[in-house]
């Protein structure tokens, strides 16, 4: 019997799509239709505030009566299930916006409060939580507030293995090129005849600005020039983050040529910032509204040329990070919250005869910001870190890490930190290569630490060197994490979590298989790994690392097994078995402890990776994540988490990719 006839769950790197960490099984179903008309073909079938009318084929509000409802009742949905609810807005007034709610049921339970929306389709998955017995739309008039029309209604329960991601932050990984940046997803374009195909279309030309032949250029310039996008319509939302790239063919004077946002500053574009004649950059809108660009100080005799302008709509936070660390196949990461303590991570400050020149050549994440520290010839020569005066907690761990990579001489180097001026903590020398190699190094501070003091530098050992440096980071934990980027202050990761809830009928309460792949380091500190729940922890089957370095299942009903061993850190196969005879962990092929005490678990519809009823995760890269909802046999538990068995992740890596998604 193939093991693919009893797994109900399965999620791997390769599920990832458009900023989603898909299950690959299941593939999502959806159920039937729960509205009636939807489309609105008739008057019927909806209860109607007084501003609201059914025609046309449509539900149209007429912004006369603030806080009017387009309500329909309707079978009740079970907590726990998830539904996908569809409509379609249109209509809106000119010059005004479509602002409203949406609520599930009589409590009400919220959709979503208040939101501004302008024509299109909108899908939302709402997991619910108090029933589903009635959809109400509530419009709001207010002084931006305008008519609009609502159509295609729909409401149906859809059952997926696809997880939620939630960290509300930004956070960066390793790409397939092997180049650090953010997990983002990018919108559609914003910016009309980007590629000046179309000559002016879209674009107010000022000055000596002129397109032609496909592009747009000034020529010795002679006077300030400006090039306005959109004719200078609010086409760029407030408070949302977007990516500006543009070709740059020409750009003869540096820092006079630049961009400006609305309510944004004049941003010079210099010639250090082009990786192969493409200029990127991120901004967020502090108002509605578009973008333009500019001449600046001296700016006679600019010669500039600009094509294929893009503006797209950025999301980073909650974005699941696809890693590929190490190259091969890529990973999960779920991590910790984490503080880089080092407050600008590309800046070093010279010492002695030192010299240091910023945004010198080609960092990790691809782009001109890599530091290049010239020792000189005296003992101390060297660089400052951008920790000197810091708070320090005594006698904690920390982890300070660093890329470098040499470009003249051996690359010996020797990076010291202190707490005090009287406590040296690290004095220890690296050896770096003509490639990038991040250096990390764990140590405890002083007894008597109060802040990282003046000392905390590089300086030299041997004969005059050159060494480029990017992503600085101290934490205050025993091992590093991925890149958090600074820029004047320090900056917090928030803790990857993954879940997904309303999988009743993919999880089996009293019998089954819990499965990863995961590398985990070691923490010294209680950290949930992967778990199965109710939505609480009043019924739950985790696996975890203990405080002492060992890996332990909890489970209600008593279970609590823990291992004899301390095991480091490293990538294993885990497996949980739990049925009428007890519970089993499996490592790497083989069964490490069984208890006969039973899980006495119900109700359990949720699948968690990263979160813990004691509030930490450990950090830790997940190749595939696995529920069962049969009690697999000996056999079978040793193909699933044996070494020489069926690798399934790799076996899942050509059906993910071919899957095509209808729950998005």
């Amino acid at each position: 019997m193939s093991l693919l006839d009893d797994v109900s769950i399965v999620v791997t790197p390769n599920g990832y799509k458009a900023g989603e960490l898909y299950g690959v099984i299941p593939v999502p179903t959806e159920g039937s239709e729960e509205v009636t008309n939807g489309d609105f073909a008739t008057d019927s079938d909806w209860n109607l505030g007084s501003s609201w009318d059914i025609s046309g084929g449509k539900a149209n509000y007429d912004a006369v009566s603030t806080g009017q409802e387009l309500r329909q009742l309707m079978s009740s949905i079970n907590v726990g299930q998830l539904v996908n609810i569809v409509f379609e807005v249109s209509d809106i007034e000119d010059g005004k916006d479509a602002y409203f709610k949406l609520d599930c049921s009589g409590a009400p339970e919220s959709v979503f409060t208040y939101t501004k929306f302008s024509a299109g389709t909108y899908t939302y998955a709402h997991a619910v939580t108090s029933g589903f017995n009635r959809l109400t739309f509530t419009a709001l008039n207010s002084s931006t507030g305008g008519y609009f029309s609502i159509d295609n209604v729909s409401v149906k329960e859809y059952t997926s293995a696809d997880m939620d991601v939630t960290r509300a932050t930004a956070g960066t990984r390793v790409d397939e090129n092997g180049l650090v940046n953010y997990a983002e997803v990018l919108g559609s374009e914003e910016v009309t005849n980007g590629d000046f195909s179309s000559g002016t279309t879209g674009w107010t030309e000022i000055g000596d600005f002129a397109i032609s032949g496909g592009k747009a250029s000034i020529t010795s310039a002679s006077q300030y020039s400006q090039l306005t996008s959109q004719q200078g319509t609010n086409f760029l939302t407030s408070g949302k983050q977007y990516k500006l790239q543009v070709d740059i063919e020409t750009l003869s004077i540096s820092g006079v040529f630049a961009y400006r946002v609305t309510g944004g500053a004049v941003t010079p574009i210099l010639t250090s910032d082009l990786v192969g004649g493409v200029y990127t950059t991120y901004f967020t809108m502090i108002s509605d509204g578009y973008i333009w660009f500019q001449t600046t100080g001296s700016y006679t005799g600019l010669n500039v040329t600009i094509d294929n302008v893009s503006v797209k709509e950025v999301t980073r936070d909650n974005v699941p990070r696809i890693d590929y660390t190490g190259g091969g196949c890529p990973h999960i990461l779920a991590e910790p919250q984490s503080i880089n303590l080092y407050t600008n991570y590309n800046l070093l400050t010279a010492i002695n005869s030192g010299l240091v020149s910023l945004n010198n050549s080609i960092s990790p994440d691809g782009t001109n910001n890599a530091t290049k520290l010239t020792f000189g010839s005296t003992t101390n020569d060297g660089a400052v870190l951008s920790i000197g005066g810091s708070a320090c907690v005594a006698s904690t761990l920390y982890t300070f890490s660093f890329y470098a990579k040499s470009i003249v001489g051996d690359g010996q180097f020797n990076l010291r930190v202190d707490t005090n001026s009287q406590s040296i903590l690290v004095d220890q020398n690296f050896t770096t290569t003509t490639d990038w190699v991040r250096y990390i190094h764990t140590f405890t501070s002083d007894a008597s630490a109060t802040s990282f003091g003046s000392n905390s530098r590089f300086r030299k050992v041997t004969a005059s060197n050159e060494i480029l440096f990017y992503g600085m980071q101290l934490e205050k934990l025993s091992y590093s994490t991925s890149i958090i980027p600074t820029s004047g202050s320090t900056v917090t990761r928030n803790q990857d979590i993954f879940t997904r809830d309303g999988i009743g009928s993919l999880i089996n309460s009293t019998e089954g298989v819990l499965f990863s792949e995961v590398y985990f380091e070691q923490t010294g500190s209680t950290n949930g790994l992967f778990a199965i729940s109710d939505g609480t922890f009043n019924n739950i089957l985790m696996v975890r690392y203990s405080p002492i370095n060992k890996l332990q299942i909890e489970s209600t009903g008593g279970v609590n097994l823990i291992e004899s061993s301390a095991r480091p850190s490293g990538t294993y196969k885990i497996a949980v078995k739990y049925d009428s005879n007890g519970v089993e962990l499996w490592v790497d092929g083989n069964k490490i402890l069984e208890t006969s005490t039973q899980s006495t678990m119900s109700g359990i519809n949720e699948l968690m990776l990263g979160k813990s009823p004691y509030g930490n995760i450990v950090g830790c890269k997940v190749k595939q994540l696995q529920v069962y909802d049969t009690a697999l046999t000996d056999e079978q538990l040793l193909q699933l988490t044996g070494t020489s068995g069926t690798d399934f992740y790799e076996s899942y890596a050509e059906m993910a990719s071919a899957l095509t998604y209808t729950i998005q």
